[in-house]
């Protein structure tokens, strides 16, 4: 009789451990789904902004109209898109574990877009204007009027002798922006293209002329699409013989009508951003990298360029926009190792 009462109590005990024990595995196992669905919400916002603001940065470089669609849920959740003082893009959860979360991106590119929110499944288009990016639910179409560089009128001499002759051009760029660092250059006015040298006459502001030697050395090394470029390796006085120097169009007028980049430019805006690499590390661009004008070769064609390096990096950005109302391929950007742009 004693044994068959101790057998009735444990039997109780058995049955409140295995209801413990179950109430407890429970709990690690809605622990770790919670885990896992958060952290499936944090990566999908995050990649959606990165998407976005790569499709800014596209659209603003290249002139051109791109879209992205929404996605009908971030890991299940629901949100909103939102734009917030014309720069920063935030993503807002509704729903679901991360319910009142927000993840933010800032763009270094101004927005202009035609609402303050976007719902998910939205079709974004994305079209540069003015000095910004503009967002719209329909679709964009870029006119004349909104490009200020096209402006109604065709891009100076300067762009057109480039196409022509993309060396000789980077030499002049070369020589103009170098030999100004130290003193008051009005522009370029003559030149004369040489066994792998392009002699410049520069004339200065008080109308005395400088003539200096743009050296070019051939660098065969592939930096992504880039085959090979003609790179400008110094600029020196020149006092001795000469050929026969030609007029060429004005870099100055050129450059003041937003037609040429000057290497500061150029790398001020590389170095503002933040990059990744193959491995999706970040990588910031030294603002004091060396900068050097270039002509490079692609399977399309030459164009003026300005080279970057910033070890381990080297890049090509270009030297001009493109007028993208003659329907030819230009140039925009070039890496090696590559990088991808992330804001």
């Amino acid at each position: 009789m004693l044994g068959e009462e101790r057998g009735a109590h444990e039997v109780p005990l058995i049955v409140i451990f295995g209801v413990f024990l179950a109430f407890l595995l429970m709990l690690i196992f809605v622990n770790v789904y919670s885990q896992q669905a958060g952290a499936r919400v944090d990566e999908e916002a995050n990649s959606l902004l990165e998407q976005l603001s790569q499709t800014v940065f596209q659209s603003f470089s290249t002139q051109t109209v791109s879209s992205v669609q929404l996605p009908l849920t971030l890991g299940g959740c629901q949100y909103v898109l939102e734009v917030v003082d014309n720069s920063n893009l935030i993503v807002r959860i509704l729903s679901g574990l991360r319910a009142g979360s927000e993840y933010i991106i800032i763009s270094q590119i101004p927005l202009s877009p035609d609402n303050s929110a976007y719902q998910p499944g939205t079709t974004l288009y994305f079209g540069s204007s003015d000095s910004s990016v503009l967002l719209s639910q329909k679709p964009i179409e870029i006119t004349e009027s909104e490009s200020p560089q096209f402006a109604g009128t065709p891009p100076p001499e300067f762009y057109y002798f480039a196409k022509k002759h993309p060396v000789e051009a980077a030499s002049i760029l070369e020589a103009f922006f170098v030999v100004r660092e130290n003193l008051e250059v009005a522009d370029a006015s003559r030149y004369a293209y040489e066994e792998n040298s392009v002699l410049v006459e520069l004339r200065l502001e008080n109308d005395d002329t400088l003539l200096v030697k743009a050296k070019l050395v051939l660098d065969t090394m592939k930096v992504g699409a880039v085959e090979n470029a003609v790179v400008v390796s110094a600029v020196e006085s020149h006092a001795g013989e000469q050929g026969e120097l030609v007029g060429c169009p004005s870099v100055d007028n050129a450059w003041m009508s937003g037609w040429v980049y000057s290497p500061s430019e150029v790398l001020a805006h590389l170095s503002s951003r933040t990059w990744k690499n193959e491995n999706d590390v970040a990588v910031s661009l030294s603002s004091d990298a060396r900068v050097s004008a270039a002509a490079v070769t692609t399977n399309v064609g030459q164009y003026p360029a300005w080279r970057v390096e910033s070890p381990p990096y080297v890049i090509y950005y270009r030297a001009m926009p493109w007028w993208e109302l003659e329907n030819e391929p230009g140039f925009l950007f070039q890496s090696y190792p590559p990088l991808e742009p992330v804001i």
